[in-house]
């Protein structure tokens, strides 16, 4: 009996193991916190899109960064608004929406919305809905695609992070470097996570060869740990092909029309 919770333990901890790659985003538990929102929805694109890890994070801060006071950090805060030079950071979905009602009853048409401050006059048919411009998934697709689209005309990621602000020099060259330092940093605590993440499953893995066992060990377990994944070298941002673009986006558009 005691062997056997032993093992149960262990395999806790591997099928666990993996969201340690994301636990530098945890707040308090439960799907609706809205200071992980962003970054899950961020990470699950990274993933589908063959986007570099960590770069829709960055783009994300930059955009619609909100400092966490418990944390001591800058978060990507999914209910945000900018029109009018301000930027606003509502507390519920709700508020956010009302706020852009608000806005555009007064005349007010450009306007960023959600984690990724999707611009709704310069991309119209972005979403159905305001309903679906704030959810964090649909927002950061849709930013995605476009990214992605930058990315192969211009065969560049950097280059692509910088006109998804702007295609004005004189507007993008801040921003991009603002991009590259968040990228870079986040990218670093990526790969201190994954290390760690490795070290925890090696080590259950070896002590599960000790001990009496009734099932085998899960398939790929360390294969979870991402060793595919397009990381870069850290202090610039290169290319890596782009796959297919969901979304057809006018090359001359541009997501923060500031």
């Amino acid at each position: 009996m005691i062997l056997k919770a032993g093992a149960a333990l262990i395999f806790a901890l591997i099928l666990a193991a993996p969201a340690a790659a994301r636990a530098d985003t945890s707040d308090e538990a439960g799907a609706e916190n809205p200071w992980t929102m962003c970054a899950k929805a961020t990470n699950h694109v990274e993933r589908q899109e063959g986007i570099p890890r960590q770069l829709l994070r960055a783009i994300s801060k930059a955009e619609s960064g909100r400092f966490h006071a418990g944390k001591q950090i800058v978060m990507a805060w999914p209910w945000t608004v900018m029109a009018e030079g301000r930027g606003r950071y509502l507390e519920t979905k709700a508020d956010a929406i009302a706020e852009v009602q608000h806005l555009r009853k007064r005349g007010v048409r450009n306007i960023d919305v959600g984690c990724m401050q999707v611009n709704l006059q310069a991309h119209p048919g972005a979403f159905a809905s305001l309903e679906d411009a704030f959810d964090p998934l649909t927002n950061v697709t849709y930013a995605a695609s476009f990214l992605k689209t930058l990315a192969v005309e211009q065969g560049s990621w950097a280059k692509a992070a910088a006109y998804y602000h702007s295609q004005n020099p004189a507007q993008y060259s801040g921003y991009r470097s603002k991009v590259r330092e968040i990228w870079a940093q986040d990218r670093e605590r990526y790969l201190l996570a994954l290390d760690q993440l490795r070290s925890q499953q090696a080590a259950a893995l070896g002590l599960a060869g000790l001990i009496r066992v009734d099932a085998p060990l899960p398939a790929g377990t360390l294969a979870q740990a991402d060793d595919t994944d397009p990381l870069l070298p850290l202090g610039r941002l290169g290319f890596r092909r782009a796959g297919p673009v969901r979304l057809h986006v006018s090359p001359d558009s541009q997501i923060a029309a500031r």
